[in-house]
């Protein structure tokens, strides 16, 4: 196998260690924009005694057009958002199947003919959301399509992280999280809780947002937003609350889903899951110890690889995940302008 990736920053180097475990003969080639040769552990530090370039033998393009004269078999795309589109087109332009990170895009233009172009030429692209893969994740969603806890009500999403410290080895204003011509900000970085609500609850219909940059950090994308979606889900249109913030410290991602006959409340940083019932005595928590988060990056992996060799769709195809990347954008718009935007 021959694998191209277009970007080896710190999520693109741990899909490329997943990569050679799963597939330890693969053959490796790179377009990269910053060049750095040192190596970045998954739990983002850096390594200046490695070089990666010499560790995994890669083969260094300067440019995707020159880079796709290496003829891979599957390409990893991991560089900036405002790219992941056009990088993604060229692709699949060249039939090349695409494991692309989230978000699909920084905006709308172009999105249209992306998904057209992706049905025409029936070239796999998976979308990067490996949440989705988290047990306690699953095992919510399993007991909702179980339906014991009776009609959904209402669903809460908050997510409070601090990006300036997520990259240690860099100054956070040249992260491309802190910069809108780079597709920044935290809707479409903190993407994951929408990915997740869309997923296991139903189809958006419409989303009002409000908030933008709160903080005194040096940056010019909105950092605090808080939002509410209307879903459909069966048959019945329900409210969603989300509130996002990657300037807001302890860090915390929970998801909340009250129905009927009870509640889901997931606590995934600390890999908790707890399902009451109707009475206070009837709970039930599965809550993990010393959970490997890397096992839920292999997987999404894996099944991108699987999907190539079999002609699969893969759980996070592109067109899966559009209602989700569509309602983040229009979260945008609504953040601009004002109004509530109709999906």
């Amino acid at each position: 196998m021959r694998a191209l990736f277009i970007g080896l920053g710190g999520i693109g180097q741990r899909h490329l260690r997943n990569l050679k475990a799963i597939a330890p003969d693969v053959e490796v080639a790179a377009v990269r924009a910053k060049n750095r040769t040192f190596e970045i552990s998954d739990s983002l530090q850096a390594d200046l005694s490695t070089d990666i370039v010499s560790k995994y033998g890669i083969r260094i393009f300067d440019d995707l057009e020159s880079a796709l004269s290496f003829a891979p078999d599957i390409a990893v795309v991991a560089n900036p958002t405002v790219s992941h589109l056009q990088t993604c087109r060229q692709l699949v332009e060249g039939n090349v199947p695409v494991f692309l990170e989230k978000p699909v895009s920084a905006d709308r233009r172009g999105l249209e003919e992306l998904v057209t172009l992706v049905e025409e030429k029936k070239v796999p692209v998976a979308v990067g959301y490996q949440l989705r893969r988290h047990p306690c994740v699953r095992r919510a969603k399993s007991v909702l399509e179980e339906g014991r806890l009776g009609k959904i009500y209402s669903v809460e999403a908050r997510v409070h992280a601090f990006m300036p410290a997520w990259h240690p080895y860099e100054d956070y204003k040249d992260f491309y999280a802190s910069q809108r011509s780079l597709g920044g900000g935290v809707v479409l970085t903190e993407i994951h809780e929408i990915d997740l609500i869309v997923w296991m609850i139903g189809k958006p219909l419409r989303v009002s947002a409000m908030g933008g940059r709160m903080s005194d950090l040096e940056m010019d994308v909105e950092d605090t937003v808080s939002a509410v979606l209307e879903l459909e889900c069966a048959g019945r249109r329900i409210p969603a609350t989300l509130k996002l913030s990657f300037v807001q410290r302890p860090v915390s991602r929970f998801l909340g889903i009250y129905c009927e006959h009870g509640s889901l409340e997931l606590d995934i940083p600390n890999d908790t899951l707890v399902v009451s019932g109707s009475s206070l005595e009837d709970v039930d928590t599965l809550s993990l110890d010393n959970f490997d988060r890397n096992k839920m990056f292999v997987e999404e992996l894996s099944e991108f690889i699987d999907c190539v060799r079999s002609g699969g769709e893969a759980e996070t195809s592109l067109e899966r995940c559009l209602p989700a990347h569509e309602a983040a954008l229009a979260m945008l718009d609504s953040l601009n302008d004002g109004r509530m935007v109709e999906l």
